[in-house]
């Protein structure tokens, strides 16, 4: 092994010392694997030395660098990590890469303030860095030191030593000038976490500084820049460290892969090889992980799933599990209601109550903040200190793989305050297990939107100081907030408890100024009363085992292999590698469940306890059943739903308890595309499940099973969900009918046909299942506004036709026919919407950009976006022969429902106004479908309205009432 010590240029000519390892005599080029930490180089190498001996063996360099104000890097460093850091790294990995022996690719790993630097360094996107793998590195630092606000800073910010300069000793570029010079820059640093203060907000400035460190340095407000940075990132987390919630987040928005484990902070690098079947080899994976990003060589690592988690008390040889994506398959949520008597289960308490708390500081939690949290210890003695509500017998085992959230209704007579909770295992013989833990200042209780956050079902507190919230004496105050995540099995026979509480005596600090004499009140029954909301497993294990027979074994080899089985992608594995199949809709099918890939269909059941899997294809035969079974616990409430905790899936205002109303009736599950940079995307996730919301007008203390209704279904706007419901669905409801609410994948960033044959798929499976539901198949009508009002439009054009149908939610024997359709403010033809739109509003050319520009939504729908693209440019080409151009025509037309128009459409009326108001689509959009169907000698009416929201006025919700009702 080769070594050689030299300085590279960082920021305005800094220094930066880097020590290179390479291998001896080597006349090929190689890629490079860079650390970069605030403990000596040599110091790093010594305990990285069995991975180095293992790149170098493997045809790479490794390097080891101190950042700016640390070892013999020059420069002074303002704490744990700054932006300064990225720009340094950002010019020496690209030096790096321009050595003559450096293939040109690099490569990072380390954890803690390591993969803090890794993660801001890749958010700069450095031409030469390829790969990180950040590990126990938040993303935002500012939930590192205050969770949703409340800190564990320490007092007097202890951690740490004043200077970040190591020792010199047997340093090859460091001589007694430099050292003087070295230690002179260096005298200026920070602490090593000198940048943050207890008990601030996230836009807190740091007069030392000048800035405010949390909002301007953490890479949490640089995640675009990582996500389409085109660096690949490899997320390491340990289930006892503070950063393991924001791992997940990361690898949920960014992607990439992940590994979770039983770790403490940075414990996978010295975890050792036992029987224990909790060991990682992390120096292999690291090497398949570089294998496939620096080199392009196909390894396990670039074709595995790409989540890899350990599920803690897990049986034996079944702790390792791999998932697609967050929230894992069979995800489940459920709620588990306290009660006065601080017990808690799955039903309410019929009785409001409330529960007096003094806080006690002295519980104690974990030592040195919450960097290694205590999962797995005993917290029963102090959960005395605490309310500590405990849950009935488990009678099945319970497996909690997901982020739990505490929803609580208090009062106090402090203004702010702390709230932890834990959660515990409390077992048969009286003894407790740690689970996991959260907290939350109630100052920072304000709930905002995020993508992120809201794709996992927890809530988002942004913390900054316009939010602030304050605690009343007498009006309780909802504040809801995260656990942190884990996958934890619970055994029969034990209860749940969570401990609330108001004050740690070694982890969480009060703010400064709070009064001796808090009292704390919790309430607990009604609609709003406190609870935990816990996500869990329904499905156990996704892995099958067989005898694969295939007549293609160029895509599909036969022989022993193993299936994952996941809704998202199929994963086949086999001794020579990983074959990865995505999934293009998953569905019921009675009790069996389709999965269906562009080359095979399966069917998963169950049959005789045990679950199955079957592939019966011409060329394709597999069979097998899993060999670990999770029983359902039972839980008299269980939503499949993601929980939404920010209002972005708004719920009806229709009284819930005057009909029988159905919640999320999931008719299939879809791939969503990917967004891109600078769009709106309301849909960030891998996979959608499509729902359905069913109100039927029966009461339910009345109900009539053998009752068939005609149905109205209703299909929501750009942004809204399966929960809205039009304003005149009230009105269908007392008039007799059923109505149902329907989802689809929004665009952007989906692409045609996804929205219309998620909506046919959702008629069909309503028809197809009429008989369990109470419907009429033959009396069908829809209603749709804005997005929903395009989809209505085209659902109306073409009324059936088979090859407009697509097959979302199979039921392909049935078709998506309607008798009538109210259609409000749609768009009709994409090609006419700018011409329109500048007729419209002839004083402003800019708001043509609204549907003609390059991003705009009809370029989006067609995937004809993006730079020097666009309707405007489209539609000069109209007449062109190039098939390029031609092919994005004939999709345009396809979504514009006037070009659909037949003898056969729908009846239709139009709901539409001139007034400018935040609808955008001008009325001439519904006048030429309107044309367009009276030509054809459909019926259609149209109605406008020039004053507040179109289709308010009385007169035209009752004319479409009543055209709907003469026609279903």
């Amino acid at each position: 092994m080769f070594k050689e010590s030299k300085y590279y240029n960082g920021k305005n000519g800094c220094k930066i010392a880097v020590d290179l390892y390479r291998p001896e005599d080597s006349d090929t080029q190689m890629p490079v694997v860079l650390n970069v930490a605030y403990a000596p180089r040599k110091e790093r190498f010594e305990r990285y030395n069995d991975f180095v001996k293992l790149l170098i063996d493997k045809g790479y360099a490794a390097a080891f660098s101190d950042p700016r104000g640390a070892g013999a890097s020059y420069g002074t460093h303002e704490g744990f990590y700054g932006l300064i850091d990225a720009e340094d790294y950002e010019l020496v990995i690209n030096e790096i890469a321009a050595e003559p022996w450096c293939s040109g690719s690099v490569g990072m790993f380390g954890g803690s303030n390591s993969g803090f630097i890794q993660l801001l360094t890749a958010s700069r996107k450095p031409e030469a860095l390829k790969a990180i793998i950040p590990c126990d590195a938040s993303v935002d630092m500012y939930y590192q030191n205050n969770v949703n606000g409340a800190c564990d800073i320490p007092p007097g910010n202890a951690r740490g030593s004043s200077s970040l300069a190591a020792s010199f000793a047997d340093d090859l570029l460091v001589d007694e000038e430099s050292a003087k010079e070295l230690l002179k820059q260096h005298s200026d640093n920070l602490p090593f976490l000198g940048q943050y203060r207890r008990n601030v907000y996230r836009d807190t400035v740091n007069e030392n500084i000048g800035y405010a460190p949390y909002a301007e340095i953490s890479p949490w407000n640089r995640m675009d820049d990582l996500k389409y940075s085109g660096i690949s990132t490899f997320y390491n987390a340990a289930w006892y460290d503070p950063g393991v919630t924001w791992s997940v987040i990361a690898q949920k928005d960014t992607g990439g892969r992940q590994v979770i484990g039983p770790w403490k902070h940075t414990e996978i690098f010295s975890q050792k090889n036992t029987e224990s079947g909790t060991y990682f080899d992390w120096k292999q994976s690291y090497l398949d992980f570089f294998d496939s990003t620096l080199k392009n060589t196909e390894s396990h690592a670039s074709t595995q799933p790409p989540v890899r988690y350990l599920t803690v008390n897990e049986d034996p040889g079944f702790e390792w599990k791999f998932a697609a994506n967050w929230p894992v398959d069979g995800q489940r949520w459920t709620e588990f209601f306290f009660d006065s008597n601080l017990s808690m289960s799955d039903a309410p308490p019929s009785e409001t109550a409330s529960i007096g708390y003094c806080p006690d500081d002295s519980v104690e939690m974990m030592g040195f903040g919450r960097m290694n949290r205590n999962l797995g210890a005993e917290f029963g003695s102090q959960s005395t200190k605490c309310m500590g509500f405990i849950g009935p017998e488990l009678s099945t085992d319970l497996e909690i793989t997901g982020i739990p959230v505490v929803d609580i209704q208090v009062t106090s007579n402090s203004r702010d305050g702390l709230f932890i909770a834990v959660l515990e295992d409390v077992r048969k013989d009286g003894s407790s297990v740690y689970i996991t833990d959260g907290a939350i200042r109630a100052s920072h209780g304000k709930i905002h939107q995020n993508r992120s956050w809201d794709a996992l079902g927890i809530p988002y507190h942004r913390g900054c100081e316009e939010d602030a919230v304050e605690l009343s004496a007498d009006k309780p105050v909802n504040l809801k907030f995260n656990l942190e995540a884990i996958s934890y099995r619970i055994r029969r026979g034990s209860r749940l408890r969570l401990s609330v509480f108001c004050g740690s005596a070694n982890t969480y600090h009060q703010p400064e100024g709070m009064p001796e004499d808090v009292m704390i009140k919790l309430y607990t029954g009604g609609a709003a009363g406190s609870r935990l909301i816990l996500p869990y497993t329904a499905e156990g294990n996704y892995t099958f085992s067989g005898n694969m027979s295939s007549d293609s074994p160029e895509l599909i080899p036969s022989g022993d292999t193993e299936l994952l089985v996941f809704e998202k992608e199929i994963y086949l594995k086999t001794a020579a590698c990983w074959k990865c199949f995505r999934c293009s809709q998953v569905y019921p099918e009675g009790d069996v469940k389709i999965y269906e890939t562009e080359h095979f269909r399966l069917k998963k059941y169950t049959e005789s306890g045990l679950v199955k899997i079957k592939i019966d294809e011409p060329w394709l035969k597999f069979e097998s059943a899993s060999e670990k079974v999770l029983q359902a616990p039972g839980f008299k409430n269980v939503s499949q739903e993601i929980p939404d905790y920010s209002g972005c899936r708004k719920s009806s205002e229709i009284d819930d308890e005057k009909y029988i109303y159905i919640k999320n009736l999931n008719f299939a599950t879809v791939p969503v595309r990917r967004g891109k940079r600078g769009y709106p995307n309301l849909q960030p996730v891998e996979k959608m499940d499509l729902f359905i919301d069913l109100i039927k007008p029966e009461n339910p203390e009345i109900a009539k099973t053998d009752a068939v209704y005609p149905c109205i279904v209703w299909i929501h706007g750009y942004g809204g969900s399966n929960h809205l419901f039009h304003n005149t669905c009230g009105r269908f409801l007392e008039e007799g009918y059923a109505v149902a609410s329907i989802d689809y994948r929004i665009y952007p960033p989906n692409l045609w046909p996804a929205p219309a044959v998620d909506a046919k798929g959702a008629i069909r499976y309503l028809k197809a299942n009429s008989g369990s539901l109470g419907l009429d198949p033959e009396r069908f009508g829809i209603i749709g506004v804005s997005a929903g009002g395009h989809l209505s439009a085209y659902l109306a054009a073409t009324n059936g036709s088979p090859a407009t149908e697509g097959n979302i939610g199979g039921n392909t024997g049935t078709d998506s026919s309607v008798k009538a359709a109210a259609i409000y403010y749609p768009w009709s033809d994409m090609f006419s919407f700018g011409d329109d739109i500048a007729e419209l509003y002839p004083d402003k050319p800019e708001k043509v950009d609204d549907s003609d520009g390059p991003i705009a939504p009809p370029a989006c729908l067609i995937g004809f976006d993006g730079e020097g693209l666009g309707l405007e440019v489209l539609k000069k080409h109209m007449a062109d022969d190039d098939e390029y151009f031609q092919k994005f025509i004939r999709i345009g037309k396809d979504a514009s429902p006037l070009y659909q128009v037949t003898c056969k459409s729908a009846p239709s009326v139009f709901v539409h106004g001139i007034t400018e108001n935040n609808i955008q689509i001008p009325m001439n959009q519904s006048v030429r479908m309107f044309r367009a169907l009276t030509k054809k000698g459909v019926k259609s009416l149209m109605f406008c309205n020039n004053n507040g929201n179109y289709g308010d006025d009385p007169e035209v919700k009752e004319a479409v009432i009543q055209f709907m009702k003469n026609r279903i």
